[in-house]
């Protein structure tokens, strides 16, 4: 069984820390920082920062781990998209609210294979997370308006943040990405940001599960005009 905790290379000081009472052994390639491992399980830490445990007991080192290093609850929300840049089907963005540490096995899901299986670890630990799909022939109809597909992006995620503030959370707020035009105010843009944020990781999976499952692969008949 494996779990993989998704950390950033400047968090490897404090998770040498935390694992410094297992026992240590030789790294297997260029790409490992650290291997340690207790009775039941091998814990590798990458020079991204990204954690792979590996046992029979993964999820009891995964709670072992995260008490260790003291994380408490850091509670974010979360943006991105999938098929923004695509000539057919559905252009999805989702946003997701929870907790940085209940989301650590999830990432982008453009470098994700089992995109199903990460969108139940969501579902399943997420505090709540919104979706607006926009199938292409939707797409179609409002780029004749004279939307464009920032702008299509901006008033949904504009609308979701606006929900979550109506029910009293303004929580810490990331989007994937370079600057949109939103109306809310003290938005974080990371490039990046689905592999970096746990929270925008869980978006992208989102995103990408409801494409995924959408049925529609229409052509998207607009997309030889500007797209943003």
């Amino acid at each position: 069984m494996t779990v993989v905790l998704n950390f950033q290379k400047k968090d490897i000081p404090a998770l040498e820390k935390a694992l410094g009472g297992l026992e240590g052994f030789k790294v297997n390639s260029m790409h490992e920082h650290a291997r340690f491992r207790d009775k039941k399980n091998v814990v590798v830490v990458y020079t991204s920062g990204k954690t792979v445990i590996q046992g029979s007991e993964p999820e009891k080192t995964k709670a072992w781990l995260l008490e260790k290093m003291g994380l408490t609850e850091e509670l974010a929300l979360g943006f991105d998209e999938v098929g923004r840049g695509e000539g057919f089907g559905p252009m999805v963005i989702a946003g997701v609210f929870g907790d940085t540490n209940k989301l650590r096995e999830v990432r982008d899901s453009k470098k994700t294979a089992n995109v199903s299986d990460k969108f139940w670890i969501v579902s399943r630990n997420a505090l709540s997370f919104g979706v607006f799909s926009f199938n292409a022939e939707m797409i179609d109809r409002l780029r004749k308006k004279g939307f464009t597909i920032n702008e299509i992006e901006e008033k949904a995620i504009d609308k979701t943040i606006e929900l979550f503030s109506e029910l009293g959370e303004n929580p810490r707020t990331v989007v994937d990405g370079n600057q949109l035009k939103l109306k809310s105010k003290n938005i974080e843009f990371v490039v990046a940001a689905d592999d970096l944020e746990p929270v925008v990781g869980s978006a992208s999976i989102v995103a990408g599960f409801m494409r995924e499952k959408s049925g529609d692969a229409a052509e998207r008949k607009t997309w030889k005009k500007k797209s943003s």
